[in-house]
């Protein structure tokens, strides 16, 4: 087996830029498997959807591990919806909890994996904007009189609502849900001491720095991160950091291959295809 020198900080790279079943993790028993371990962390069924996004020929050639450090947790129903000129989803996970609208009405929302489940829902949804400094952007630009309803999580990025109010967009906020934070599992903490590489897909910044407190020190452990907020908690903890040309999972899931395609030649040796 070909050894990777490891180095202090972390190579943080752009990689070139080029949904839903049940997935079974595939450690196995004796965790002896020279297979690179992908360790997938954002809520069950996040995961669960990135994990059917990358197909059976990928996660084939990887030890699977489904680790949520965060839980999706209802804290609220919307309410006041009939008042409402439309409302804003900044998470597919707001989008389950408010469910069904009142009547049909506009949902703006971020990200295209947003807009299609509220669609499915019966919003008449459009994607704004990949992030919330877009959506804001967007929803200016166009002079939306409002009154909207964002309806978020309690750990929110952008400040939506109060930019949009100031810009003469009324806009006020419901918190649906809580993300509450969980300890890395066993079975994780396992096949990352047993893995000759650890790659680890992150899509938030609070996801980044929850991981870069709970795993434990590994000498070849890579992150595809979401965006360069991502990548910076992580950056004393990895030995390589690449981040995605742009924040949409069909680029982090070009990040991810990318990775495995690397880590399996270098399990390989010398000399591998």
């Amino acid at each position: 087996m070909m050894c990777v020198s490891c180095i202090a900080m972390p190579v943080v790279s752009r990689c070139p830029r080029r949904y839903h079943r049940p997935i079974a993790q595939t450690i196995p028993p004796l965790m002896t498997s020279p297979k690179p371990l992908l360790l997938l962390t954002r809520p069950r069924r996040s995961s669960a959807a990135f994990a059917d996004r990358l197909g059976e020929g990928l996660l084939s050639r990887v030890n699977l591990v489904m680790s949520p450090l965060l839980e999706i947790v209802q804290i609220g129903k919307p309410t006041g919806l009939e008042d409402a000129a439309g409302v804003i989803f900044t998470s597919s996970n707001a989008v389950r909890i408010a469910g069904v609208p009142p009547r049909p009405m506009p949902a703006y929302c971020v990200g295209r994996a947003t807009a299609d489940l509220a669609a499915d829902m019966g919003w008449v949804s459009s994607a704004k904007g990949r992030n919330a400094e877009e959506l804001v952007a967007r929803l200016v630009e166009v002079n939306l009189a409002g009154p909207l309803i964002h309806l978020r999580g309690r750990h929110a990025r952008g400040n939506v609502a109060s930019r949009l109010s100031a810009a003469g967009c009324f806009t006020t906020e419901q918190i649906l849900y809580d993300a509450e934070t969980r300890p890395l599992s066993d079975v994780a903490l396992s096949a990352i001491a047993a893995a000759p590489v650890v790659i680890a897909p992150v899509f938030s910044p609070r996801s980044a720095t929850l991981l870069s407190r709970l795993v434990p020190q590994h000498p070849q452990f890579w992150v595809a991160a979401m965006s360069d907020a991502v990548a910076q908690p992580l950056d004393l903890r990895a030995q390589r950091i690449d981040v995605a040309p742009t924040p949409t999972a069909s680029e982090m899931r070009q990040v991810v291959e990318n990775m495995v395609n690397q880590a399996c030649r270098v399990e390989s040796g010398p000399g591998a295809d």
